[in-house]
């Protein structure tokens, strides 16, 4: 089993609208451990501050 690092984007994406990602990309974060870095965290936190996620 392999280990993936979520880019952002692919996270929000990921919990916001599954439907964006390819079928593939879905099945890989399912299916596999997936890390998260600490400055995504941030980044979703400025994103969400600034009224660019719902």
């Amino acid at each position: 089993m392999q280990k993936y690092l979520a880019d952002t984007q692919i996270l929000i994406w990921a919990i916001i609208s599954p439907s964006k990602l390819p079928a593939e990309v879905r099945i890989l974060l399912t299916s596999n451990p997936i890390a998260v870095s600490q400055i995504s965290i941030l980044e979703i936190a400025i994103k969400q501050k600034i009224g660019k996620l719902p």
